[in-house]
């Protein structure tokens, strides 16, 4: 023990790493040796050790030289543990629920092979699915009610981050329905509970007892973060579990566009439905690297870089980016919006079951239902996008025409905003300037410069001949809320109803939000005439990564 006890610091740091490479109880048993080792190997004199050993265990993003501090990784490292303790008792009592999953949280959107693996060896997947199941059950209690609903978003949260497409393959059709039923109405209808109201019970004295304070890599996290929208969510996960058995085409339809062609005929092919079939919703599960690319990508001085910056600085997307590390930048948003929402989407969307208004007035309660009917009827979707920035000294068209929050009273049109200019009453009032050209100067400027954010598209020829040719224009908030307008291009009106496969000759509203780079998911609306079928229902589209197809 003496020899111990005697060896130089340094060397005992080593000796402390070597024996946590295997098991952390290994460490505890060195520590137990004698006092003098327990207390250079105490977290509190030595938090290097543990660091180390982090950076060992998890996938710690190294951002700059000394960021986050050792100190602060080590803090990290506790909570894990702690968290993994919880997962594998199977804890899901509300005493520092809230801390724990967003513990999870951090650790999810880092990234990595190695947080990926702890996650699931922990039982993970079983365990935020229980913790779902648990929260979305309904209570009488206001104000439980609100705390349990925040445990439940949190949760819907890890499971759309976490899930991939085994273990959907892997449920049971019984636990599948029962997951969409719980999901559905976060799909399709607002929370009857705002985010203030949520965070109201984490800021009052009521809930102290319950709630502890969040802290991230030890900074503590104040105001206390609010969950993402957990419509996103539940939108990624609603597609997702039901694209697990899509049946093919049967329909007597061409073969293909030649095929129609050749036989005059209009509408879809059977490739084309074969091809909204094949859609698939992206998961972040299927953006993180494999195991064995970061292996081989470590074995080289970038990779071991690059193994450091992956998740909060790969995916760089606002909107999920809630915690935040000290001395670094949160994201902007429309750098985020510039470089990703650019080019050619697609996916589909679904239709609700029809809800007449004056139904609605009868029987408000009916929107907050713990279940909701399936969705009615599946349906494809595409457009082409470009993405424009204004900048001072010119004025955004948005101000004077696209301010109302209602984008069915935008008076400006689709041709006038891809013409460049404005020709309204004021001659100040121009079109945002391409974002390749961003000001009147030969000059770059930061897209956080921008006062407005307009996006303008299309559907491609290809589509059009399919389903039907659309326009689309909107705007993009600050809060990266994506609200976009899609009208039908003369002539499609007359193309559906010949083919009557929707009724998607009206004009729709489509508001969402862009996660991680390429999955863009929302719900959408219909303009309903008072005492008309309220057509809504939910999106999912991604980016084509090669849109040379496009025609």
């Amino acid at each position: 023990m003496a020899s111990l006890a005697t060896l130089p610091t340094d060397i005992l740091e080593q000796v402390a790493i070597i024996a946590s490479s295997q098991s952390l109880v290994d460490l505890l048993h060195l520590m137990l040796t004698c006092r003098s080792v327990h207390d250079q190997l105490s977290i509190a004199y030595n938090p290097h050790v543990y660091a180390s050993i982090s950076r060992q265990i998890f996938d710690v993003p190294f951002l700059h030289q000394g960021v986050p501090p050792d100190s602060a990784i080590a803090a990290e490292l506790i909570q894990r543990l702690r968290l993994f303790r919880r997962i594998r008792r199977g804890d899901l009592s509300v005493q520092a629920l809230p801390e724990a999953l967003w513990t999870a949280y951090g650790l999810v959107l880092e990234g990595g092979s190695l947080n990926a693996s702890h996650l699931a060896a922990a039982g993970f997947p079983a365990f935020i699915e229980e913790v779902l199941r648990t929260y979305s059950a309904r209570t009488d209690d206001r104000n439980q009610r609100e705390a349990r609903m925040a445990c439940r978003n949190l949760a819907t949260w890890l499971l759309a981050l976490t899930i991939t497409r085994d273990d959907i393959v892997r449920m049971s059709e019984e636990a599948r329905e029962e997951l969409l039923g719980i999901l559905r109405p976060l799909a399709v209808d607002k929370d009857e509970i705002s985010s203030k109201s949520v965070k109201h019970v984490f800021d009052s004295t009521r809930a102290e007892t319950s709630f502890s304070h969040v802290a991230f890599y030890s900074q503590l996290q104040i105001p206390r973060p609010e969950c993402p929208p957990v419509s996103s969510a539940a939108i990624t996960l609603c597609f997702a579990l039901r694209q697990t058995n899509v049946p093919r085409c049967a329909l007597d339809l061409p073969a293909d566009r030649a095929a129609a062609i050749a036989t005059q005929q209009s509408g879809p092919t059977v490739e084309d439905y074969n091809a909204m079939a094949s859609y698939r919703t992206p998961l972040f599960a299927e953006t993180l690297p494999s195991t064995c690319s970061v292996q081989r990508a470590e074995g080289t001085a970038a990779g071991a870089t690059a193994s450091h910056t992956r998740g909060f600085q790969q995916h760089h997307d606002p909107c999920l980016t809630r915690l935040h590390v000290p001395y670094t930048q949160p994201p902007s948003v429309y750098s985020y919006i510039q470089n990703n929402l650019q080019g050619l989407w697609e996916g589909a969307l679904l239709i609700s079951p029809l809800i007449l208004p004056d139904t609605i007035e009868r029987s408000p309660s009916s929107r907050s239902d713990a279940t909701s009917p399936d969705f009615i009827s599946h349906h494809p979707m595409q457009c082409s996008l470009s993405v424009r920035l204004c900048y001072s000294p010119t004025l955004p068209v948005t101000w004077g025409h696209m301010s109302d929050e209602d984008p069915f009273k935008w008076d400006v049109a689709h041709q006038t905003l891809c013409a460049g200019a404005y020709n309204g009453s004021d001659s100040r009032q121009k079109i945002a300037h391409k974002s390749e050209s961003p000001s009147q100067f030969n000059t770059w400027r930061h897209p956080d410069q921008a006062l407005d954010c307009l996006i303008i598209g299309q559907t491609t020829e290809e589509h059009a001949d399919a389903w039907g040719a659309y326009n689309f224009y909107g705007r993009v908030k600050r809060d990266g809320k994506i609200v976009m307008r899609r009208e039908p291009v003369l002539g499609a009106i007359l193309f559906v109803l010949k083919n009557s496969w929707d009724t998607a000759f009206d004009s729709r509203i489509f508001e969402g939000y862009l996660h991680y780079g390429n999955s863009w998911v929302g719900t959408w609306r219909s303009c309903i005439a008072p005492g008309s079928p309220a057509f809504k229902g939910i999106f999912s589209m991604r980016k084509r990564e090669n849109p040379a197809s496009q025609k």
